[in-house]
């Protein structure tokens, strides 16, 4: 009866990794939830399978710059991916390889220069114990339309995280103790002011965090388990922000939830309740804390349809005089069917929402989406998709719509 309850070995699906180093970011509950007439196949090259990827299209945004008078522009896109899985019957090792590159006709600095870089390794030591570990560098240009970019201004910083994760995992038959710890250092570059070429220092937002969890689960079903986690953080800035105070802070989160496994054909993945606090070294500033909401959910309605549900909620920092920041809650539900086998469209809705600790500000954001593919075949899927999203907050000045069009064909192996 045990073997039901141990870890699948790596290559049962040499499309999903088997080691997830942040258990709400299992991307086992999103592949149940793509369904698609065809799966990529990869190229096998000696213990590995390797699957390229390629989104080549256009898009129209109707507010590029997320402000009011709304400036509109066409852009073309290219978003290749690479990855690399083990075929190991114990271990795995993957590589993962993304980026993404946009170029506007009216305004090409607004392009995006993105790339992800990622290695992630997980060693069997025996049946029932493992060790994991992982490390990532993701380059991306700030958001526009934000309350960090509205108070710095000028052009987009490029914003470079490293990070590193270690994970150890054991099970007791129906008992598995997980531990986590993990460091991030997340850097922002100065930036060209919008008013004569003078340079905005980022080095008040530039943070280097350090996290450790555990966790413990009991399986009562292969499908179904319950467990509880705690975990600690440490943020530090380079730099104290114009206010003259260090946004430097400790913080601790609690969670109880449950789990559905990552096999089931049915239902994947978890959801969660519990308390966070972010407390500021400096006096000066108010602890931000609050009920935290997570989930990570998919449910295959029938042969036809699927649901997938996702939460999350953290505290989030600002520059902002006399604020430490404040808890971001975000909720997002997407609903995924086929209307032929090559047809699938798609429908989603996502809504989050900030109130800032120490002074009168709060925000909140909607997205609604709708899409379409259409599968050429294994190799070729045509896509469509159109967005609208708006940011509402008490400082009226600050409010926006944005419509985006996107069109393009997925090419893959």
């Amino acid at each position: 009866d045990s073997d039901a309850f141990e870890r699948p070995a790596a290559g049962h699906d040499r499309g999903v990794f088997g080691v997830e180093l942040a258990p709400i970011d299992d991307s086992r509950p999103l592949q149940l939830y793509r369904f698609e007439p065809w799966q990529p196949r990869g190229v096998r090259m000696g213990s590995f399978t390797v699957f390229p990827q390629a989104d080549v299209g256009g898009a129209y945004v109707s507010n590029l710059f997320r402000s009011k008078p709304a400036r509109a522009d066409l852009a073309a896109e290219f978003r290749p991916s690479l990855r690399a899985v083990s075929n190991w019957r114990v271990h795995a090792l993957e590589f993962r390889a993304t980026g993404g590159f946009t170029t506007f006709v009216e305004y090409p600095k607004e392009g995006d220069r993105a790339y992800s870089l990622e290695a992630r390794g997980r060693l069997d030591m025996t049946r029932r114990t493992s060790v994991s570990a992982g490390v990532l560098r993701d380059v991306a240009q700030e958001t526009r339309g934000t309350l960090e970019s509205r108070l710095r201004g000028g052009a987009r910083a490029d914003v470079t995280s490293d990070e590193g994760r270690l994970q150890f995992d054991h099970r007791f038959n129906r008992v598995a103790v997980q531990l986590r710890g993990s460091i991030q250092q997340r850097s922002f570059e100065d930036v060209a002011q919008t008013d004569g070429g003078a340079t905005q220092s980022n080095r008040d937002r530039n943070r280097t965090t350090t996290e450790e969890a555990a966790r413990v689960s009991y399986t009562f079903k292969p499908s179904f388990l319950g467990f509880v986690e705690g975990g600690l953080n440490q943020r530090r800035f380079e730099a104290a922000a114009a206010d003259g105070i260090k946004r430097d802070s400790d913080g601790e989160r609690y969670r109880v939830g449950i789990g559905f496994g990552t096999t089931s054909q049915v239902l994947r993945g978890e959801a969660s309740v519990g308390y966070g606090r972010q407390t500021p070294l400096d006096s000066r500033l108010k602890a931000v804390d609050g009920i935290i909401v997570d989930a990570n959910l998919t449910w295959r309605v029938n042969a036809f349809t699927a649901l997938m549900l996702r939460g999350s909620s953290d505290v989030v920092e600002t520059t902002t005089a006399q604020s430490g920041g404040g808890i971001n809650r975000r909720v997002e539900a997407q609903i995924r069917h086929s209307f032929l086998r090559p047809l699938i469209g798609t429908a989603s809705l996502a809504h989050s929402a900030t109130s800032y600790e120490g002074i009168s500000l709060t925000e909140s954001s909607t997205e609604m989406a709708l899409g379409v593919e259409y599968y050429l075949g294994p190799h070729a899927v045509l896509y469509g998709r159109y967005q609208h999203a708006l940011l509402r907050t008490n400082v009226r000045a600050a409010e926006w719509d944005a419509d985006e069009v996107r069109v393009g064909v997925r090419l893959r192996q």
